[in-house]
């Protein structure tokens, strides 16, 4: 009766076995979903608490340092606000770029033509020799007509 001994050690192989729990850990069901989403948000509301916390909290001394006692200033004293005069306005052309043909409403081929410039202007006040110079970058794209021989 071999067969019956070992249909009766398969039977023993093949059973479902009990689930194996690590020592000092226990799951449970609802446990696991909430831990996922709790602790992000959690961690979310205290950092805005803390943002906050710290935004109040230098408000608060900016607003204390910015209540200075006003101390009367004699017309001697009195300093006028700066005059810039413009005196300087250029334009600087540092790239071309060929991009190609391209065709005209009219069926006639052309090329396009990138151009990058910077514009550059500058004011100077002349009792302080303070300047302020603003420059500008920009890109200008030109159709040059192609004409055959």
């Amino acid at each position: 009766m071999a067969s019956s001994e070992m249909m009766a050690r398969l039977e023993k192989e093949l059973a479902p076995s009990a689930p194996v729990q690590l020592p000092g850990r226990r799951f449970l069901p609802g446990m696991i979903g909430w831990v996922r989403v709790g602790w992000p948000v959690a961690a979310t509301f205290a950092l805005f608490a803390a943002l906050a916390v710290a935004h109040r909290y230098f408000a608060n001394s900016r607003e204390a340092s910015l209540e200075k006692p006003q101390v009367p200033v004699s017309g001697a004293e009195v300093t006028h606000a700066p005059v810039f005069k413009p005196v300087r306005a250029g334009n600087l052309h540092y790239a071309s770029l060929d991009e190609g043909f391209v065709w005209l409403a009219d069926g006639l081929p052309a090329r396009r033509v990138l151009d990058r410039y910077i514009d550059t202007f500058e004011w100077r006040d002349s009792r302080t020799n303070a300047s302020v110079e603003w420059k500008i970058p920009r890109e200008e794209i030109r159709i040059i007509p192609v004409s055959a021989y």
